[in-house]
């Protein structure tokens, strides 16, 4: 008989390939799905508000179809990888009051301090 090392003999079954890039093209179509809906929802609701809105409406369904557009050229991470992983707050972001990136003045202030000057 033949030893198997502790460490190796209970290891989880590993994902196929074939099986990441389903899960990855599933994902993909449910993404696509979402983002037209969320557009369909948003035109519907534009027919019923104030002319003077009709422009930021606009915008925002521009924004959701060239996302749509990202997501079909297989241009778009999801929800997994390094981008969704990575850190972004610093800890002087999570002390501040204001959105990270808001770019208030103590935020900037902070950030100038620590990379030794304005940018």
């Amino acid at each position: 008989m033949n030893y198997i090392p502790e460490c190796l003999r209970n290891l989880p079954p590993q994902k196929s390939k074939p099986a990441d890039a389903k899960r990855r093209k599933a994902a993909r179509e449910l993404a696509e799905m979402t983002i037209i809906e969320c557009i369909q929802r948003l035109k519907a609701e534009r027919r019923s508000k104030p002319k003077d809105w009709e422009r930021g409406y606009n915008s925002s369904i521009t924004v959701l179809e060239l996302f749509a557009a990202e997501v079909s050229a297989k241009q778009w991470a999801g929800t997994e990888g390094a981008v969704v992983n990575q850190k972004l707050t610093t800890a002087g972001d999570e002390r501040c009051t204001c959105g990270p990136g808001d770019g208030c003045t103590n935020c900037i202030a902070a950030h100038d301090k620590q990379s030794g000057g304005a940018e």
